[in-house]
């Protein structure tokens, strides 16, 4: 199969989580960079230039809501999927796709094929 061109920035502080969007999105695209904060996610966006960020909102050292502020001076151009358990802090988030925990592996797919403007073959 092969894969698709694209870098993909995942900023989870589970490690579990983490490690599965890793695993999963590493069979469909040829990067995956991951941090497990949204200060590390930070800095790597800025190194790496994503063509797509996934993160969640509570994060230590830099949440998610402060990384999407910082975000939006630099990379204001480049997707971000939300993917946060907590339904009521994400209620203001405008913008951005939001996918919640435990996030369903087809949903996240079919959100990435959007944004990117790609097709996945399985």
């Amino acid at each position: 199969m092969e894969k698709v061109d694209k870098k993909i920035l995942i900023v989870e502080d589970d490690n579990i989580a983490r490690d599965v969007l890793d695993l999963t999105l590493r069979k469909y695209f040829k990067e995956i960079i991951t941090a497990d904060n949204g200060q590390v996610g930070l800095e790597l966006s800025k190194q790496f230039k994503p063509d797509l960020i996934i993160a969640d909102l509570a994060m230590p050292v830099l949440d998610g809501f402060r990384m999407l502020k910082e975000l939006q001076k630099n990379l204001k151009d480049t997707p971000v999927i939300i993917v946060t358990a907590y339904r009521e802090e994400a209620m203001g988030i405008e913008g951005y796709t939001v996918l919640y925990k435990p996030v369903d592996r087809s949903e996240l797919l079919g959100e990435i094929c959007r944004l990117l403007e790609v097709e996945l073959i399985a």
